[in-house]
């Protein structure tokens, strides 16, 4: 479960300082997911960067599982938290240029001692991307690279997934087909699931969805 609670977040822009979160909160139970949306330099990828413990708050708590991810968490517990429990996806593939497909999506299991062959392979046949395991990234499409992110963050099983823009690379075929296969995917392993996109038709499939705007969290219907 992911608990956020009076949370709050200011920025250094040039002389001044500027708030870009202000008193946000909000909960996403295990398994759920959560869509959040909002203009450019709302904020949006800042709270991801928060709740993935990239960044630190000036004020509030995160809770992860009851992990606190605050002012007091150091380096080490966040790397580990990173490890363990959590799976990102973002705009930019950043798959391994030289590693194979397959070797791509169990990197991340293998350093952490949880590869597990058989699921890897189960993630290769739900994404579609079995025929390509042995390719290079340079020989895909961008919707294949993509499903590739996709399986590389699901492969440890974290309990959270956080995706930031994943189709904004996308055309509209691609971006429905990973955005079908994230919440499909992570709705069948209990992940919980917080996804920032500009995309409304792609907001509306999570159980939740807030909008952004000037620093505060507005609950959409």
């Amino acid at each position: 479960m992911i608990s956020v609670s009076n949370l709050s977040k200011s920025i250094i822009d040039g002389a001044q300082t500027k708030s870009v979160l202000e008193d946000v909160s909000f909960v996403v139970e295990q398994g759920q997911s959560l869509s959040i949306t909002g203009e450019s330099g709302a904020g949006k990828s800042t709270l991801l960067h928060l709740i993935a413990a990239l960044d630190k708050p000036d004020d509030g708590i995160i809770s992860v599982n009851g992990l606190q991810l605050d002012k007091t968490l150091s380096d080490k517990q966040a790397d580990s938290y990173r490890k363990t429990l959590l799976g990102m996806v973002f705009q930019q593939f950043n798959l391994i240029d030289c590693l194979s497909v397959w070797d791509n999506i169990s990197f991340t299991a293998r350093i952490n001692g949880v590869y597990d062959q058989d699921y890897i392979q189960h993630l290769l046949e739900q994404l579609d991307i079995t025929r390509h395991q042995a390719k290079l990234p340079v020989e895909l499409s961008g919707g294949e690279q993509q499903r590739v992110s996709v399986a590389r963050a699901l492969a440890h099983r974290p309990k959270i997934l956080l995706a930031d823009e994943p189709t904004g690379n996308l055309d509209d075929k691609n971006s429905e087909l990973v955005s079908e296969l994230l919440f499909s995917l992570c709705a069948s392993t209990s992940t919980s699931f917080i996804i920032v996109t500009h995309s409304q038709e792609i907001a509306r499939k999570a159980n939740k969805h807030l909008h952004l705007s000037n620093g505060k969290l507005h609950a959409i219907d």
